[in-house]
């Protein structure tokens, strides 16, 4: 799946159930907000009705008028909307008592089910019912105790007012109140039509179904969109990436409205091309240089021969000839070896060493002795301060290559004297150990440096100067990063080229493999 397709899925999936439950949130908000009005205008319904009913000479009765309320008469045909319903019923401890009376508009059917309990606390009561003829209706059921009708005309009051005064006239018969307590209580329910709930709320439900469908369709197109045109940035970086191969190292990429969250992904595309490119000019460099290097002797080689055969010579002039052979072969010998020990160094660098614990002091002084008898010069050119029992966490075989090719290197090229001689200083740092190599170095720039470690280079650009190849240095920084060390070079004033070996200390105790 395409991260455009993954993007426009995720966001839908994180939109549709927000907008479901706002659309079933506002649905359920406008339902409880009908129902709440029609059950207030209901409730205004029942406490009219209420005050009609009056306890009279231990009887119910309802003083009601077709007239003053039409909507409660009997409709004839169809029901009407307008249509209002009504019960009365007498309570029996609790439960419900006869009928006591009933709206004409009600025919046949019926509000309250004798089996549905009243509530207890006698508060209002509201529910939902259809009639016999199928009309939908809300109803509202509420506990009223009635008011006592008195004989005397002394007008109504309350059920706790009669049993706190009982009536009694000289010139009539006495009032045959009863106590509060003997007047019952009546139960009235007053429906209307549920239409102006019901149909506002199916449309609702459909218009709620019909925008959440063209929303859906609509934010899927312009999530697509928004996502294309968001990610364009991006298909344009990769079509550039595509574009990029070994004719055109050089091209960079250039993205200027990529996201934050996106540029560091062509920033770092432009680090490893620049890394590519520098790789490959340096792999350029070194073809060239081997492929000299390897031409020169060959073909000096080839010179002599032809010279030597131009002509008769004698047997002393094919002895020199010879000799002169010899040389050359030797340096070509020199260089496949010095290509040889590049190559094993980058080998030994990928695969895994033993690094344990050795005292640094003997591997110096065991290379430098080595080195001033291949060169033969003065011992006094070579001074070594290294104090004893300064361990390093290196393989001893690689350390000391490393140290022989620095020293090499050292006393090829070095200006050394007995009065100005190579130094070779070995230390415990907190960073670690540091043996570094000074030799007098004059005629070495600072961009010199940049480059003594590429493998074939030498300060003379014509190559004329045979006292190596070049390689020396690259092998010992190959070697030095296969212990996990490095190898690099500075210049110190005056004249002074210093290269410094830089490895890991050595714990107190055991050895690391790695």
């Amino acid at each position: 799946m395409t991260l455009r397709a993954r993007l426009t899925w995720i966001l839908l999936a994180t939109l549709l159930p927000l907008g479901i439950a706002v659309g079933v949130g506002l649905y359920a908000f406008v339902r409880v907000s009908l129902y709440a009005s029609l059950d207030d205008a209901l409730a205004a319904r029942a406490e009219a009705l209420a005050a009609a009913v009056k306890w009279h000479n231990d009887t119910l009765e309802f003083d009601f008028e077709d007239a003053a309320m039409p909507q409660y008469r009997a409709q004839p045909g169809a029901r009407s909307t307008q249509a209002a319903y009504f019960e009365v019923w007498r309570m029996e401890g609790g439960e419900l008592g006869p009928l006591v009376e009933r709206s004409g508009s009600m025919g046949t059917a019926a509000l309250v089910d004798r089996r549905r309990r009243p509530d207890p606390t006698g508060g209002p009561r509201a529910w939902n019912a259809d009639l016999a003829e199928g009309a939908g209706v809300r109803v509202l059921a509420t506990r009223i105790t009635p008011a006592i009708e008195r004989e005397d005309g002394a007008g109504d009051a309350s059920a706790g007012e009669a049993a706190a005064t009982p009536s009694a006239s000289s010139e009539g018969p006495a009032s045959t109140s009863s106590p509060a307590e003997s007047v019952p209580e009546v139960l009235v329910a007053v429906a209307v039509s549920r239409d102006t709930v019901d149909r506002p709320l199916e449309l609702l439900a459909v218009g709620l179904a019909i925008a959440g469908a063209v929303l859906a369709a609509a934010g899927f197109a312009s999530l697509r969109w928004a996502i294309a045109r968001g990610l364009a940035p991006v298909s344009d970086l990769a079509e550039q990436v595509e574009r990029v191969d070994a004719a055109t190292l050089g091209t960079r990429l250039a993205a200027p409205r990529l996201a934050p969250e996106i540029a560091p992904i062509r920033d770092g595309v432009n680090a490893l091309l620049d890394r590519i490119e520098e790789a490959m000019r340096r792999e350029k460099r070194f073809a060239s240089a081997a492929s000299h290097e390897l031409r020169t002797p060959i073909a000096e080689l080839r010179m002599l021969l032809e010279v030597a055969s131009s002509r008769e010579r004698s047997a002393q002039e094919w002895v020199q000839t010879a000799d002169r052979a010899l040389a050359v072969l030797a340096r070509a010998q020199g260089l496949c070896e010095g290509l040889l020990r590049l190559a094993r160094a980058a080998s030994d660098h990928a695969w895994a060493v033993d690094l344990v614990g050795a005292d640094i002091r003997p591997v110096i002084v065991e290379q430098a002795e080595r080195a001033i008898a291949m060169h033969r010069v003065d011992p006094s050119r070579v001074r070594i301060e290294c104090a004893t029992g300064c361990l390093a966490l290196v393989d001893t075989a690689m350390l000391g290559s490393i140290i022989w090719n620095l020293l090499d290197n050292a006393l090829r090229h070095g200006a050394a004297t007995a009065a100005d001689p190579i130094l070779i200083r070995g230390d415990r740092t907190q960073h670690g150990i540091l043996i570094k190599i000074s030799n007098p170095a004059p005629g070495i720039t600072q961009d010199d440096v940049a480059r003594l470690f590429e493998p074939f280079w030498r300060k003379d650009p014509s190559r004329h100067d045979q006292r190596g190849f070049g390689l020396g240095l690259s092998v010992a920084r190959t070697l030095a990063r296969a212990v996990n060390g490095d190898v690099s070079a500075l210049l110190e004033p005056p004249t002074t080229l210093a290269i410094v070996l830089a490895l890991q200390a050595a714990p107190e105790h055991g050895a690391v493999t790695r």
